[in-house]
């Protein structure tokens, strides 16, 4: 009568351990959705969404796909966007643009993840950027973990668009990138990093974050993020 108390027993104690070993293991290694390089190109960028300076052109490309079961707006509102990221001495460069025909930027007293904008997580430093009615640059950027305060010149945005486009231009002084990651930036340094895209469909509907890079990104979760190695 004791041999299947024992056998129940062994069985339970066996998944337990099995199911805490495999925690441990994905605790030290989080499974990466994607790795990219990001090269060092030196020179000065005027952060004015024109994305004219050479330094761009070198760049790496990162298409952001539509994320996944996001059903596809008409072709009269396709949109799509990719993102160039480099660095260098000064800081960490990205500039995303993107296609949208259909166009609804923040009025100044709303909420600008409701509006056509873009998202850049830097780890936990989260930056919401966009253009306003007026056609100027907006941005809101949130320390989601240590709350440093955000020393002037920072983060610097700039915006530009077109009847079918937007571009949107982000700089990250090395300081602070510095001070939020905890170690100097140097080549072979490791960034964790994600883009995406608010569209917003109709004038009365609110906008949804319809595209992420990675494709399976989930909102703030660690593993999710893609590994940027710095070149």
């Amino acid at each position: 009568m004791r041999r299947p108390l024992v056998f129940l027993l062994s069985a339970v104690l066996g998944i337990c351990l099995f199911s805490s070993l495999g925690a441990l293991a994905a605790e030290e290694s989080p499974i990466r959705l994607e790795k990219f390089k990001a090269p060092k190109i030196e020179g000065a960028v005027n952060t004015d969404g024109k994305t004219t300076e050479a330094m761009w052109s070198k760049a790496t490309v990162i298409k952001i796909p539509r994320r996944m079961n996001e059903k596809s707006p008409g072709s009269t509102n396709d949109v799509s966007g990719e993102a160039r990221v480099f660095w260098n001495d000064d800081g960490v460069y990205v500039a995303i643009n993107v296609t949208d025909r259909k166009q609804f930027f923040v009025p100044e007293d709303e909420r600008l993840d409701e509006y056509d904008s873009v998202e850049l997580w830097l780890g936990k430093l989260w930056i919401t950027a966009g253009l306003n009615a007026n056609n100027e640059a907006q941005a809101r950027v949130i320390n989601l973990v240590d709350m440093i305060p955000l020393p002037d010149g920072a983060v610097r945005v700039g915006a530009s668009k077109s009847s079918t486009a937007y571009v949107i231009e982000i700089a990250i002084a090395k300081d602070y990138v510095q001070l939020f990651k905890g170690e100097s930036l140097q080549q072979g340094s490791e960034l964790e990093m994600a883009f995406g895209i608010n569209n917003r469909y109709n004038k009365d509907d609110k906008a949804n974050s319809s595209h992420y890079y990675p494709f399976m990104y989930f909102w703030n979760a660690n593993e999710s993020y893609a590994l940027v190695e710095l070149q």
